[in-house]
């Protein structure tokens, strides 16, 4: 039985995107278009990594190109430190490649930034965050 959405069970999330622009009207597009609480926003993986430890979001949104510390790397890492935090991967890169590098590492989902109106609802539908989960 699934429980009804409340303010104390909506997912805290964290963006990660060195574009400014993006991140922004993303940030903006997740706020009207869902249920979760955005607890930050982060420009790149090293960033990102740090304001887990002290935002503990459930779920993070990550780019793959970002300077200092690449997507890739990062959710390689926060799922090794934090494994119960969702990386979900939005990136602009439409190659194959990149989908088949992110299907081995432990991320939750993938998403190209050009479909994300049209995934993403299916995405969070799938990973069903809606409820906050402590992490170590």
């Amino acid at each position: 039985m699934k429980m009804n959405k409340t303010k104390a069970n909506i997912a805290n999330a964290l963006v990660v995107d060195d574009n400014d622009n993006f991140r922004s009207n993303y940030i903006e597009y997740l706020n009207f278009q869902t249920d979760l609480n955005i607890v930050g926003e982060a420009k790149d993986g090293y960033e990102a990594i740090q304001l887990i430890q002290k935002l503990s979001p459930d779920i993070v949104f990550m780019d793959i190109s970002m300077p200092k510390m690449d997507g890739l790397t990062a959710a390689h890492l926060i799922k090794e430190k934090f494994p119960l935090v969702k990386v979900v991967i939005i990136t602009i890169h439409e190659k194959e490649i990149f989908k088949e590098v992110a299907g081995t590492l432990p991320v939750d989902g993938f998403i190209n930034k050009t479909a994300i109106s049209h995934e993403l609802p299916k995405l969070l539908k799938r990973l069903e965050v809606y409820s906050n989960t402590p992490i170590g």
